[in-house]
């Protein structure tokens, strides 16, 4: 999660997993202003809200880029299962993986046709896989 210094705009990049889930008081190192950063539940989907509420841009260009790294990395491979016709059991684990991130960023499963789109056209080849 990004945060920033309301005073300087020096920006901060916090750990999701090691920060508290609690109202934090902070002191930028920049220019030393106290401020304070929610970081409850509420505030952390209220932000995932705010970032993909600008329309479906934000989701579906992050769906591509995870199911595109797929591919990417395993080019040999997805051809191959492409052409066997096995490509959901051959890519299993990392489309569980890309959907938990997608689903973790995006906030839930309104956004899941994006990722369905994202999977059929760029993994798939085009074919409905998913």
């Amino acid at each position: 999660m990004d945060i920033h210094c309301p005073r300087c705009r020096t920006r901060y990049r916090l750990d999701d997993d090691l920060t508290p889930r609690r109202v934090l008081k902070l002191r930028c190192a920049a220019c030393r202003a106290e401020f304070r950063v929610d970081l409850t539940e509420t505030a952390r989907r209220d932000a995932v809200r705010d970032r993909t509420g600008a329309g479906d841009m934000w989701a579906r260009r992050l769906a591509r880029t995870l199911v595109s790294d797929m591919v990417v990395y395993n080019r040999a491979r997805r051809d191959k299962a492409l052409a066997d016709g096995s490509l959901l059991d051959e890519f299993a684990d990392e489309l569980a993986e890309a959907w938990d991130a997608f689903r973790e960023q995006t906030g839930g499963r309104e956004q899941a046709p994006l990722f369905r789109d994202a999977v059929n056209s760029i993994l798939a080849a085009g074919r409905p896989l998913l």
